[in-house]
């Protein structure tokens, strides 16, 4: 009887974790717990979304030799691999990720209830401003990608 209590404990438990995943994450309104999984989306993170708003980048994103926005990623409180282990705990609110991010990560991610927006390397310039409309869009900073882009005198992308 106790082991039919305790699996019926267990079920509500895991059932209630994945309905409160489903209703809490996912990019709805402005991100304010921003995960990256991707040394490229790391810095297009940093540069457009405001650093209390970011949960956790790669571990490359604070090297100075990897990393051009090495400076900003210091001051980012984690740090991540691309576990899924490492992500889970700190209940992003987005979780952006490379096509090269390992498969079964964003796989355990998702099976937790977390949607995972996984975004295509650029194979150009013009890649690369769409790729950024894209994160500007995520991270509801439109208005800051249009400056960064303004700023650099890049024509939008088409």
């Amino acid at each position: 009887m106790r082991l039919i209590l305790a699996a019926c404990a267990l079920l509500a438990a895991v059932t209630a974790g994945i309905a409160f995943a489903q209703a809490q994450y996912g990019a709805r309104g402005k991100p304010q717990r921003v995960a990256s999984l991707n040394l490229c989306l790391d810095q297009q993170v940093l540069m457009l979304a405001d650093v209390q708003n970011v949960a956790t980048v790669t571990w490359l994103a604070a090297d100075p030799f990897a990393s051009v926005m090495a400076e900003r990623a210091a001051q980012v409180p984690q740090r991540n691999r691309g576990y899924a282990e490492e992500i889970l705990p700190l209940r992003p609110d987005l979780i952006v990720a490379g096509t090269y991010t390992t498969p079964f990560t964003v796989r355990m991610l998702r099976r937790a209830g977390y949607n995972v927006d996984v975004l295509d390397a650029p194979a150009d310039l013009n890649g690369v401003r769409q790729q950024m409309r894209m994160m500007g869009d995520l991270l509801r900073e439109q208005e800051r990608w249009a400056k960064l882009l303004k700023e650099r005198g890049a024509r939008p992308p088409e």
